[in-house]
């Protein structure tokens, strides 16, 4: 996955979606060589008021490792229907109008803030005796 910072927008009337149209070269992040275009899928992208809004991405491809990659917009995050700007402002607590479910809103801010771990301090250290260690019980 290529995420592009230097784009413009354009709108395709014959698909009925807008195109991102990137301003630099991409290369592949695993091996370093020049991507080719593969081909082009659409992609849903739903903002804070609910509105749908498709988006035709590129795919690409290394003539080297043979690997596809898609390049998407720094607006759209990996694997969420959402725009990066709702998710964010929920994660933060800036916003609280959301058209998504509240699971779904649950689990952005615990992917995003997980528990932490209680760690033992020094003074807390449990000491074990040889037999205990070994899963011998001594009464």
């Amino acid at each position: 996955m290529i995420i592009t910072e230097q784009y413009t927008l354009e709108k395709d009337d014959l698909r009925g979606c807008i195109r991102i149209c990137s301003q630099v070269t991409p290369y592949c992040p695993d091996c370093g060589i020049l991507l080719t275009g593969y081909d082009k899928r659409p992609r849903k992208v739903i903002d804070c008021a609910g509105v749908v809004q498709w988006y035709l991405l590129r795919r690409l491809r290394c003539n080297d490792c043979k690997k596809i990659h898609i390049e998407i917009p720094d607006f759209i995050i990996a694997y969420k229907q959402y725009n990066a700007r709702t998710i964010n402002d929920i994660v933060k607590g800036v916003s609280e109008s959301c058209p998504a479910d509240n699971s779904t809103i649950w689990r952005w801010r615990r992917e995003n803030h997980p528990p932490t771990l209680q760690c033992l301090s020094s003074n807390d250290m449990i000491e074990f005796t040889q037999s205990e260690f070994k899963g011998e019980e001594t009464y």
